[in-house]
């Protein structure tokens, strides 16, 4: 290897510690401002669905009450169906913690696995009511459509930590 190669390959060891703190300052920062604006457009898109009662809106809406950018959002998500899917990831995670926090409250585990199975119920029973569009629309969808990234938003719910 030429020295000038060699430089190119070095790795962030290699690396003056003052050089690593600024760089790992700037990305910091930059990664807080990009979970900040994605959360935006979640909460947005939230909004949308919560008032239209479905899954049927446009991008352009959810734009509009983030008060971001078009360009903005499709450097966080491909789209529409990839921030749906960022919302359905997110409920289940809720809903995870919710079913974890109620089964901890039992000390055997046959009444964690009941408690735990009853408020998993009660959360996918279908209610008219509830108006649950991410679950009653786009669920279904999503699971014919793309099983893998359906596994990958339940991971919460059926791995290791589910029941701790």
């Amino acid at each position: 290897m030429t020295q000038k190669t060699d430089a190119l390959a070095s790795t962030p060891a290699d690396e003056p510690a003052w050089k690593q703190r600024a760089v790992e300052r700037s990305t910091r920062a930059a990664k807080l401002r990009a979970e900040q604006r994605v959360q935006r457009f979640l909460d947005a898109a939230q909004a949308v669905i919560a008032e239209k009662g479905s899954t049927d809106f446009t991008v352009q809406e959810v734009v509009d009450r983030s008060h971001q950018s078009l360009r903005s959002l499709y450097q966080h998500f491909d789209g529409k169906h990839e921030l749906l899917l960022a919302l359905f990831e997110d409920a289940l995670r809720r809903a995870t913690e919710q079913i974890r926090a109620a089964a901890q409250g039992q000390a055997d585990p046959l009444d964690r696995l009941k408690v735990a199975v009853q408020l998993l119920f009660e959360l996918s029973r279908p209610d008219p009511a509830a108006r649950r569009p991410l679950f009653t629309d786009f669920a279904p969808q999503l699971l014919l459509a793309r099983p893998a990234e359906v596994r990958s938003a339940h991971a919460p719910l059926h791995g290791p930590e589910a029941m701790r």
